[in-house]
C-alpha cells in the first residue's frame, strides 16, 4: 500500500512538472532546461496535485482513517501557502526587482519563488485526484 501512496504523488508531483515545460514550450516560446522540473509557481501547481494525490489514494485505500485526516490537514495548509504565502512573496519579488532596476541600484537580481493563482491549484488539485484515481485503477 506505501508503495501505490508514494507512486500517485510521485507521479502527480511529475506529471504536473512536465505539463509546465509543455506550456512553457508551447505558449510561452521558451527553451527546454532541465532546470525546469525543479521551479516553482505555474500552471498546474505540483504542490497542490501532490497533496491531493496524496489524500485521495489514502481515501481510497483506507477510506476515512488518522492518515486520511492527517493528510487532508496537511493538504490545507499547503494550499493555503501555496496561494496565500507564496504568491504574496512572488509578487513583493516583483517588485522589489523593479525597484532595483528602476533606480539602477548595483545590486544583483534578486530571485524569488513564484506562489500560484487560485486557479492555478485548482488544475493541481483536479490533476492529483484524477492521477490517484488513474493510480488506484478507477480509470
Amino acid at each position: 500500500m506505501a508503495l501505490l501512496i508514494l507512486s500517485a504523488v510521485a507521479t502527480a508531483a511529475l506529471a504536473t512538472q512536465l505539463i509546465k515545460i509543455a506550456l512553457d514550450l508551447t505558449y510561452y516560446d521558451r527553451e527546454f532546461s532541465l532546470h525546469e522540473i525543479f521551479t516553482t509557481g505555474g500552471m498546474p501547481s505540483s504542490h497542490a496535485a501532490a497533496v491531493s494525490s496524496l489524500a485521495t489514494i489514502i481515501y481510497l485505500i483506507e477510506g476515512v482513517s488518522t492518515g486520511f485526516v492527517i493528510s487532508i490537514v496537511l493538504a490545507g495548509i499547503v494550499l493555503r501557502d501555496a496561494v496565500g504565502v507564496r504568491y504574496t512573496v512572488g509578487k513583493e519579488g516583483q517588485t522589489i526587482n523593479a525597484i532595483i532596476k528602476q533606480l539602477k541600484l548595483k545590486i544583483p537580481h534578486q530571485k524569488f519563488d513564484k506562489g500560484h493563482r487560485p486557479t492555478e491549484v485548482l488544475a493541481g488539485i483536479v490533476l492529483g485526484v484524477f492521477i490517484a484515481l488513474l493510480v488506484n485503477g478507477l480509470f
